[in-house]
């Protein structure tokens, strides 16, 4: 019985211990860590500087990319799937047409965009995104596909399927390669060590 009772009492001070840490996590800076050498963290104060900022759009939602063209217009990329131009003046275009099929909805369809390296000449740009199931099964596609951005800066033409990749950033080389780092969240998290996934 004494056994009993001494479990009992370590099993109520063990939950009201935990209690406790619930509703008052640790503080990290309480104990800060000591410098393994003397001059460790006698890290130089950041000069002075005269960077500033100008605001130059404000009403974008949800934008998640930006793409600075050689003529100094740049793409944004917003969650829902748009693409706009923004001016050098700052005057914002409404979204650029010719889009590949993208899911319907809120949230991130649209993940990424770059331009091509070479777009001077070839005006390719390459976009990360989310495609509708098939059959309208709840289950979206991740896919990459390009498409070429006409002089008036207004409608993508040409466009390419790359194949189904969760992108979530793209790159792209002067040799002609495109880097597309993965999307590891949610189910995919598993695949993300799985060389043999683009997961």
């Amino acid at each position: 019985m004494l056994i009993n009772k001494t479990f009992f009492t370590l099993l109520l001070t063990l939950a009201a211990s935990l209690a406790v840490a619930a509703d008052n996590p640790p503080d990290p800076f309480a104990n800060p860590p000591s410098p393994a050498f003397t001059g460790q963290t006698a890290a130089p104060a950041a000069p002075s500087s005269n960077i500033g900022f100008e605001l130059i759009v404000s009403e974008l939602t949800g934008s998640r990319a930006l793409v600075a063209l050689p003529n100094n217009h740049v793409l944004v990329s917003e969650g829902s799937g748009d693409i706009r131009v923004i001016h050098p003046s700052g005057y914002v275009t409404g979204p650029i047409d010719g889009m590949p099929p993208l899911r319907s909805g809120g949230g991130r369809i649209l993940m990424d965009i770059a331009a091509d390296a070479n777009f001077a000449q070839n005006r390719r740009v390459f976009f990360s995104y989310e495609a509708e199931g098939p059959d309208g099964a709840d289950d979206v596609i991740p896919q990459v596909a390009s498409g070429i951005l006409n002089d008036e800066m207004s409608r993508f033409e040409n466009i390419q399927i790359l194949g189904d990749y969760p992108g979530r950033r793209l790159a792209s080389t002067a040799d002609g390669k495109l880097f597309i780092t993965t999307i590891g969240y949610m189910k995919l998290r598993p695949e993300v060590l799985d060389l043999t996934t683009y997961s």
